[in-house]
């Protein structure tokens, strides 16, 4: 899946700070806005020029002065970027379906998203671009690394954490539809096969098998969310397990610190007989710390 190469003035906006919401602006107040930049446009003149161009970006190359500071670009970029989203509805491209879902992500992650529905719209949309992709022989996890290039947020990532928030919140159906549409494209398959354990419950079969790739990779970041997991789930058994097989594992004296943290809040809510069994079963020293 080709595309061409797309300036990050997006980047430079949020690394500034919060872009303005320029949706909410009317036309008139759009094109004042950009007269500050010495770009004079209407309607009929912004049309004329993106007639020229494919991708929006190309239109800010074609009407932002060659001196520009990375401010001015990433102000420009913005505005006439929406110009190109209320103008060109024929014209719409991934560059511009991207910054759309990445804002959307963003306003989510800091619960300023008034909609969820169009979050999960815009989800849909993306899945249908990737099988596309796909369907024409892309490789999925190309497919992905180059939609993650349109990206100022981590998708992957996001992916991961919603999912596990649906879960969280007992949507379940939803939950296993978006770890089935993306488990081809992601690259980390091993933290949504554990949102599959989740998802299936106290099943032994899913675990064991998530924890001989978690053991194989010695993912000690993946090791600790099933500590905690387990937890949750009120099997002190199959935590101790966990946690006997993970102690060997850990080389980083915070991965070590939380796995104590979590040892000593865990033990201080069970019986004098299940804390006992846990005590007696941890390594000397780590058990003295612990207790």
């Amino acid at each position: 899946m080709g595309s061409k190469e797309r300036p990050h003035f997006r980047q430079l906006v949020i690394s500034e700070g919060d872009p303005t919401d320029y949706r909410s602006l009317t036309d008139e107040d759009l094109f004042a806005n950009l007269e500050k930049y010495d770009i004079f446009l209407d309607q009929e003149t912004f049309l004329k020029n993106a007639d020229q161009c494919d991708l929006p970006e190309e239109v800010v190359a074609t009407l932002l002065k060659k001196d520009a500071t990375d401010e001015i670009k990433a102000d420009a970029y913005l505005m006439l970027c929406e110009c190109w989203r209320r103008f060109c509805p024929e014209k719409q491209t991934l560059s511009i379906f991207c910054d759309e879902l990445d804002l959307t992500m963003e306003l989510f992650d800091k619960d300023q998203l008034g909609n969820e529905e169009y979050l999960q719209i815009l989800l849909e949309e993306l899945s249908r671009i990737l099988d596309e992709a796909v369907d024409h022989g892309e490789p999925p996890r190309d497919v992905f690394d180059t939609i993650q290039t349109f990206f100022h947020q981590d998708l992957e990532d996001f992916l991961y954490n919603y999912i596990a928030l649906q879960i969280d919140l007992g949507f379940e159906t939803y939950a296993s539809e978006l770890i089935d549409t993306y488990f081809p494209y992601v690259k980390a398959r091993v933290w949504f096969d554990f949102l599959r354990v989740k998802l299936a419950g106290d099943t032994d079969f899913l675990l064991y098998h998530l924890l001989d790739s978690v053991f194989e990779q010695e993912n000690v970041s993946l090791m600790l969310e099933v500590l905690y997991y387990l937890i949750s789930m009120g099997d002190t058994e199959k935590f101790l397990e966990v946690t006997l097989r993970t102690l060997p594992c850990i080389r980083k004296d915070e991965q070590l610190k939380e796995l104590i943290t979590m040892l000593r809040e865990y033990i201080a809510t069970l019986d004098e007989v299940d804390r006992k069994k846990i005590l007696d079963l941890l390594p000397e020293g780590l058990s003295t710390v612990v207790e």
